[in-house]
């Protein structure tokens, strides 16, 4: 088990590059919706565009392709956005205002149409190059990488839990994992998840070359505090990985740490405070290799008053 009372810290600092909420980033570009709008900023250059769209939230992008979430009244789509062609499309079909994309090459996943005797909602997976669309499973919070995805969905015998599913073959297998999980977001070599059995939760992983899953935070069988036994239930908000790195954020103050955005090495399962927050701060995290991203979640946060982006070059440590 790894614990947070065992970080350390780097001195660089990070950088403010805008002003908004829910980033994504995916090689030099990072996105992110500020008052309905979509911003795009190149690293490389250093320069900052925004897109034209209206009540446009939780963008993703890979490669030169944009998803986001729009919401006219009643009416919810997401919008599919070409930054070479400046084209958008529209999918309609099966999007409600839960609809968080997530999008990998051609393919964009989503859930959808929540079903009251499953207590799930409804996983979909479109091929934008050819507008062919399909149903996957019951489940929440769909994530892909490659020809593989993930989602939460609930087990009348084992509660809620995390399916890994190849697109390829169709088979859905159940990560080895009992607890009350959720979120789960996936990149090359795991999957990672929340754990919210007890307050905001822990973290776990499942590795695909070992096919184990393992702890990542601390949760409620250890404390190190008898006078705050959940102390360390806080690390599941937000996550995302890439190759051998887990990102994440820590909301309060404990005994294993203090609030922050913090960095977990699957190889040498260390994990690496990258910059402090303000306890209380609920805030959306990514990565792409060397590169962490992080700015306030919109649906969450109560610190209206800070919806900036930063970014951390973690190469400058």
């Amino acid at each position: 088990m790894c614990l947070l009372g065992s970080v350390s810290a780097v001195s660089a600092e990070a950088m403010k590059i805008g002003t908004g909420h829910d980033p994504a980033i995916y090689a030099d570009k990072i996105v992110w919706s500020d008052n309905g709008s979509i911003h795009l900023y190149n690293q490389s250059s250093g320069i900052e565009i925004k897109i034209r769209s209206l009540n446009a939230t939780h963008p993703a992008i890979y490669g030169e392709r944009l998803v986001w979430y729009k919401e006219e009244g009643s009416r919810h789509s997401l919008v599919v956005y070409d930054m070479l062609s400046g084209d958008q499309s529209c999918v309609r079909c099966d999007v409600d205002r839960f609809s968080t994309p997530a999008i990998y090459g051609n393919k964009i996943v989503w859930s959808a149409n929540y079903n009251e005797t499953n207590l799930s909602r409804n996983v979909y997976l479109r091929d934008v190059s050819t507008s062919k669309q399909k149903w996957i499973a019951l489940g929440d919070d769909p994530g892909i990488y490659g020809f593989n995805m993930t989602y939460a969905y609930y087990d009348e015998d084992k509660g809620h839990s995390i399916a890994l599913y190849n697109i390829t073959t169709g088979e859905a297998i159940r990560v080895p994992y009992f607890g009350d999980l959720g979120s789960p977001h996936i990149g090359s070599e795991v999957v990672v998840w929340s754990d919210t059995y007890t307050r905001m939760g822990s973290l776990a992983m499942y590795d695909f070359a070992t096919r184990e899953a393992t702890l990542i935070t601390s949760d409620s069988d250890y404390s190190g505090d008898p006078e705050n036994p959940d102390c360390g239930c806080d690390t599941g908000f937000s996550s995302a990985a890439w190759e051998d790195r887990i990102v994440y954020i820590k909301i309060t103050d404990d005994c294993h740490g203090i609030p922050g955005i913090y960095v977990f090495n699957t190889s040498t399962s260390e994990n690496t405070l990258v910059s402090r927050t303000e306890e209380g701060v609920f805030a959306k995290v990514g990565v792409y290799g060397d590169i962490v991203v992080w700015g306030i979640s919109d649906s969450y946060s109560k610190k209206t008053e800070n919806y900036s982006i930063y970014v951390y070059d973690l190469s400058a440590e």
